[in-house]
């Protein structure tokens, strides 16, 4: 078995030598630091690096990259609310299939969060005594039309009858 490194063709290993050594002496003659030179311009590492990098990606495979790099050590280092102003929510939502996503929904489970029950009963036990009072005001007024249509009928006028019952012990001696 062959590794990558012997898998890499001889023509871009002698492209990149060659540009490295170039870069390299041209870069030593004017940068005295490795990393970064006094004014702020790249140093010999990353200038060097900067002249390898596209024809390098070109031919690793990015596996054997990707297997280096410690995924958490990098998004801890992006800015999460960077990205999200980026994101198209509009377009976002329309690929959403909103059938499959309420097909997850446990609706019997939020109503019974929400006591939607509950409120089904205090309403409907409310409605109950409001039905009853409307017919307890409905018969109380047949009652009224049925007693003063009987005192008319014995000849009594209204302003005789009593406005309500006796109190006990008032007008007894």
């Amino acid at each position: 078995m062959t590794s990558e490194a012997e898998e890499f063709p001889e023509s871009v290993a002698e492209e990149l030598s060659e540009g490295v050594e170039d870069e390299t002496s041209e870069i030593a003659a004017e940068t005295p630091t490795l990393l970064e030179a006094e004014d702020d311009r790249p140093g010999i590492f990353h200038r060097m690096a900067n002249r390898v990098t596209g024809t390098v990606v070109d031919y690793v495979n990015p596996d054997l990259i990707l297997d280096q790099i410690d995924i958490n050590a990098l998004l801890e280092k992006v800015d999460i609310n960077a990205v999200l102003a980026r994101v198209d929510v509009e377009a976002l939502l329309e690929r959403v299939d909103i059938n499959k996503v309420m097909e997850r929904v446990d609706v019997e489970r939020i109503v019974e969060r929400a006591g939607i029950a509950d409120i089904v009963a205090d309403t409907t036990g409310a409605f109950a005594e409001s039905t009853i009072d409307y017919f307890r005001r409905q018969a109380a007024a047949v009652d009224n039309v049925i007693y003063y249509g009987f005192q008319r009928v014995l000849g009594r006028r209204r302003d005789q009858l009593p406005t309500g019952p006796r109190s006990p012990g008032v007008g007894s001696a």
